[in-house]
């Protein structure tokens, strides 16, 4: 009987010890694609910022050069101006689009991680 106990208590040590590393695993593998996903997310917000800037000066020249040369800006062609405001709202709306994409990948992980570890826990108790 306690050679029995013994080899169960050893058994049991052992599963204890791969449950701290899997646990283990589990928070490096969170923690790196936490990491991942935020320099993900700030590179976006950076071309976004970028992007908004970009146009930001371009009507600022537009409007200096216009004003320069003495144009009526009614007498303008506004489907130019529209033209280039449209595809600067399109890349902004990509960026976006993009950067929640990112975001609900990285909280489906975070929902995965949680659910791995609770079945990797319950798998242990069970087997007690």
């Amino acid at each position: 009987i306690k050679w029995d106990h013994e080899v169960l208590f050893q058994h049991h040590e052992r599963l204890e010890q791969e449950c701290k590393e899997c646990k283990l695993k589990y928070q490096e593998a969170l923690y790196s694609a936490q990491q991942k996903s935020n320099m993900q997310n700030m590179k976006l917000e950076r071309k976004l910022d970028q992007v908004k800037i970009e146009g930001e000066k371009s009507s600022a020249v537009l409007s200096q050069i216009l004003i320069k040369a003495d144009v009526d800006l009614d007498s303008v062609d506004q489907s130019i101006v529209v033209d280039v405001v449209a595809d600067k709202n399109n890349k902004v709306k990509m960026l976006n689009d993009e950067l929640s994409r990112i975001k609900d990948a990285h909280a489906t992980m975070r929902k995965r991680y949680s659910c791995l570890v609770a079945k990797h826990i319950e798998g242990n108790k069970s087997q007690r």
